[in-house]
């Protein structure tokens, strides 16, 4: 014996159904694969479609996908970077582009999901979310960049529906 549970997709739906959520019903996930005691059959798509057999074509699953370095240099700590690569760092940083960026520090899963077929993206450089099923062109239409969080951010949208 592992001590580890086997999750399959018929398994991951049911403790998504044990847990409440149901068709229709719009979510946001914020994920630590790494307290996962389990041995994930089919990868990360499995937690996706997992999610798409419960929410069906009327829910909508929503995750964060930030980018928070793409930032300026100076106020970085973890690590932070010497004041002399700053330049270098302000020269070669790249646009932000939602459909290349990746995400930094949100884990394999939202990664992963933004980049998952039918999956869309928001356009703010720090603050991006991605969403799919019914409301995600809703929420990732407009994505201002003086509000990367508040109001009217996806995240602020999506308490809405």
């Amino acid at each position: 014996m592992t001590g580890r549970a086997l999750l399959t997709l018929p398994a991951l739906a049911d403790q998504l159904r044990a847990l409440g959520l149901q068709r229709g019903d719009t979510v946001i996930v914020h994920s630590a694969l790494s307290t996962m005691n389990a041995m994930l059959i089919g990868g990360l798509g499995t937690i996706i479609d997992a999610f798409d057999v419960v929410l069906g074509p009327s829910g909508t699953l929503a995750m964060p996908t930030h980018t928070s370095d793409n930032s300026a240099p100076e106020p970085w700590q973890a690590p932070p970077a010497p004041p002399e690569w700053w330049p270098d760092i302000r020269a070669h940083t790249p646009p932000y582009d939602p459909d290349t960026s990746q995400t930094w520090k949100m884990g394999a899963l939202p990664e992963y999901f933004r980049r998952y077929p039918g999956t869309l993206r928001s356009t703010h450089p720090q603050h991006s979310m991605a969403a799919r099923g019914k409301h995600a062109a809703y929420l990732t239409a407009e994505h201002p960049l003086n509000q990367g969080l508040g109001e009217p951010s996806p995240y602020s949208r999506l308490l809405g529906v």
